[in-house]
């Protein structure tokens, strides 16, 4: 139950999403155990600290006879319910993925490194139970180490244990890549054999080292083979998936392409877009496309590349909905293009023209958090700020060449 709720919660953030698609629900489901892990690894370990406590009924001289397969059986037991638990935690989302997305499938693969890497975990935390053998300290001893180890691949000298666990530490929502099939397969064998390893380590520390044979010493170094394998690998965890299929339509003559996966924003897209063209904006967009379909990353002059992010990682982002996240990003690459400002006056004039196009297309308050104050242009501003909606739509048509290549001067402004 534990282990459903923590899962729950990592992953109901994705539920309040117009949509979900297919590969974010797939890496959600070793991406989500973070938390859950983390309270398996404890649980796991407090159970073992309980069983095999020095003063517990199976203590010497009765504990020798028990063997790898009563160990086994124990994490076997825990494991279970850590998987059914993860299990149950992840159902509103995949449900909520088999009536929404509109593109792909779930990844078996991902689901598979998920329960293997969850039995590794509880399987890692009995271990560090029976070693440590109280149930005060292992609990949240294991816990804690279980959370620390799970953020260690966001260091890039780190990132080959990504390889050695559930937790990747792979955020992107970019649809142009998929998991690295290999990758995948070689944690599943490395959550095996770690899981195997475990139940060899616990048994020799429970029996004692007068049945330590090579079969325990060989389960113990294989996890630190395939480790070095790992390390001496550092394969990329992600690879382009070479398949790009999209929906496009067109505002105006402006093509704008998504990803299929993003079919049900097409029309939102296109309607954010249309109210950026009627503030003014038109002569300054030629095609938007999503990162997903699109052949580069950035923006460029007046060809928006733009990303959707269903699920806002923290409420005090300026643009939380995709009608405002297609605003800035279009407005941005229209009138602030990256690469060509030749100075910070040129880029500042820019903003000042995004500033108005957002406000006139409805976006004030993302215009606001978005364009700063500049005092050494304030009469520019002033200027952009009493033109009506008619005036500032034929200043842009007049000056689109230059706003495009960012090039707008203070002159070009007031002079009108």
């Amino acid at each position: 139950m534990v282990v459903a709720v923590g899962t729950a919660l990592s992953t109901q953030h994705m539920l309040h999403a117009p949509y979900v698609t297919w590969p974010e629900v797939s890496t959600a489901w070793h991406e989500s155990l973070r938390l859950p892990g983390a309270l398996a690894a404890g649980f796991s370990a407090f159970a073992a600290a309980s069983i095999f406590t020095s003063r517990s009924p199976i203590s010497l001289p009765i504990r020798p006879r028990l063997g790898g397969r009563a160990v086994a059986t124990h994490i076997a037991g825990v494991a279970v319910w850590a998987l059914i638990g993860h299990v149950l935690g992840m159902m509103p989302v995949t449900a909520y993925a088999v009536g929404s997305a509109t593109w792909g499938h779930l990844r078996i693969l991902d689901v598979l490194v998920s329960l293997a890497g969850l039995a590794l975990v509880v399987a890692s935390g009995f271990v560090a139970g029976v070693v440590i053998r109280s149930a005060k300290v292992a609990p949240p001893l294991v816990a804690i180490a279980a959370l620390v180890i799970m953020q260690l691949p966001n260091n890039p000298l780190l990132r080959p244990l990504a390889l050695l666990q559930p937790v990747q530490q792979w955020t992107t929502s970019d649809l142009k890549f998929v998991p690295n099939t290999a990758v995948s397969v070689f944690s599943f064998i490395f959550a095996v054999v770690g899981i195997l390893a475990a139940v060899a380590t616990a048994d020799a520390v429970l029996c004692g080292l007068r049945r330590l044979g090579p079969a325990h010493i060989a389960w113990a170094l294989a996890p630190l083979v395939l480790a070095t394998v790992a390390f001496a690998w550092r394969p990329e965890l992600y690879v382009d998936s070479g398949k790009r299929p999209q929906v496009c339509t067109s505002v105006h003559d402006v093509p704008v392409c998504l990803h299929e996966a993003h079919a049900k924003s097409l029309d939102t897209v296109a309607e954010t877009v249309a109210s950026l063209q009627s503030a003014g904006a038109e002569p300054l967009i030629n095609s938007v496309t999503g990162e997903s379909v699109s052949d580069v990353n950035t923006s460029r002059q007046g060809n928006a590349v733009i990303s959707l992010n269903l699920t806002p990682d923290s409420p005090r982002l300026a643009a939380q909905t995709v009608p405002e996240q297609v605003a800035i990003q279009v407005s941005t690459a229209a009138a602030v293009p990256a690469g060509p400002c030749s100075s910070r006056q040129h880029h500042d004039l820019g903003a000042l023209v995004r500033h108005r196009i957002l406000t006139d297309a409805g976006y004030g308050h993302v215009a606001d958090l978005f364009t700063s104050t500049f005092p050494d242009l304030s009469e520019a501003e002033q200027v952009l700020e009493e033109m009506s909606s008619a005036q500032f739509a034929d200043f842009v048509a007049q000056r689109h060449e230059t706003i495009v290549a960012c090039q707008l001067t203070t002159q070009d402004v007031t002079e009108l």
